[in-house]
Formats: structure tokens, C-alpha cells, sequence
């Protein structure tokens, strides 16, 4: 490994390591079981490595790992589904339930209040 390659190697370290616990957060709130939640993290540390040159800024690492969280977890809750397993029925981002005075939108947080 060249000095370059390891300063990148060490530099993701650092951030992985210093946001994982909001990140692990995030995920498990998203999906139905601890188990689902590692699993998801597992994925989710493989992209953020994978993609690490996309990042823009170090700044901007919390941000981005949460957006890669995001979908990882969605593809869980959707192959879950696929396969008609019991965490598809409890997964909070596949079973949001429409709440009173809510329509579904197609801005990035899904619900929009209207006016009754």
C-alpha cells in the first residue's frame, strides 16, 4: 500500500469510525430488527469505501453516509418484501402508514401536510 493510498485508507477510518454510531442509529430506526440493522451497516460500509472517492469534502462525510444508510436500508426493505419475509411487514420505510391531513408528495420527505 503506497503512503497515498494509506493516508485515504486512514482518512476514511477516521470518519466511518467518528459518525458510525449516528449512522448505526439511523439505520436501526429505519428497519424492523438488530440483525436487519447489521446487515444493512455491513452494505453501508462497503459503499461509503467503494464510492469514497465521490466525496467531495471530509465536511460533507455525515451528510453522504446518511443518504447511502438510506437507500441500503430501502434495498433491504425491498428484497425483504421480494421474499415475503416478516421484516417487510415491520420495516417503518415500507409500511409508513398515511396519516390524517397527509397526502403523499414526491418531495424527498414523502408527506406533505394539506389543508383541510
Amino acid at each position: 500500500m503506497t503512503p497515498a493510498e494509506r493516508e485515504r485508507h486512514d482518512q476514511f477510518l477516521r470518519l466511518f469510525i467518528s459518525h458510525e454510531e449516528a449512522v448505526s442509529g439511523f439505520v436501526r430506526a429505519l428497519v424492523p430488527t438488530r440483525e436487519d440493522a447489521r446487515e444493512v451497516m455491513q452494505e453501508v460500509a462497503a459503499v461509503l469505501w467503494r464510492k469514497f472517492d465521490q466525496l467531495t469534502s471530509p465536511d460533507a462525510f455525515r451528510r453522504w453516509a446518511f443518504g447511502v444508510a438510506r437507500f441500503e436500508a430501502l434495498a433491504s426493505c425491498a428484497t425483504a418484501r421480494g421474499t415475503g419475509t416478516s421484516s417487510a411487514r415491520r420495516c417503518s420505510i415500507c409500511s409508513r402508514r398515511k396519516r390524517p391531513g397527509m397526502q403523499r408528495s414526491s418531495r424527498p420527505s414523502g408527506w406533505l401536510w394539506k389543508n383541510a
